[in-house]
């Protein structure tokens, strides 16, 4: 990764280098990303140095933290959050729900409009109980099919 960088401020950053580029001297050139790393760096173009803590994506994110231009590199330093326990709890909730309803359409023979109230009420029993739930962990690890 390379970032653009423009009064020792991070413009742009790019996957690649450009295969052309317009030089400061006012020539454009082809094959720049070809060219020494001397060349890139004066014309504003550094390597991106990033460095990303360990974390557990079932219940944190990363986020940028700080972006510090350096004479040849941009370093990268992004910190880990945690997801508020509200969105582990919708989140799950999308899932139990979306559990459920394949579970109804995969179902056979199609249910009577009695069955459907049955089912309608056994999802909100099971909605109820997730969102007492208030320990991430318990949220993350509930077991879809325990007594359904």
């Amino acid at each position: 990764m390379y970032a653009k960088v423009e009064n020792n401020a991070v413009v742009k950053t790019m996957s690649r280098l450009p295969k052309q580029h317009k030089l400061a001297d006012g020539k454009t050139t082809g094959n720049f990303d070809k060219m020494p790393s001397s060349v890139h760096l004066k014309e504003g173009f550094c390597p991106v140095e990033e460095k990303k803590p360990k974390y557990d994506a079932a219940i944190q994110t990363i986020n940028l933290k700080t972006e510090v231009v350096g004479k040849d590199k941009v370093t990268r330093q992004y910190e880990a959050k945690d997801i508020p326990i509200a969105e582990l709890k919708k989140a799950k909730l999308y899932e139990l729900e979306d559990a459920f309803i394949t579970a109804l359409a995969n179902e056979t023979p199609p249910l009577t409009n009695i069955d459907q109230l049955q089912a309608e009420k056994t999802l909100r029993k099971k909605r109820s109980e997730v969102m007492r739930l208030t320990d991430a962990k318990k949220v993350v690890d509930y077991n879809v099919n325990e007594g359904w």
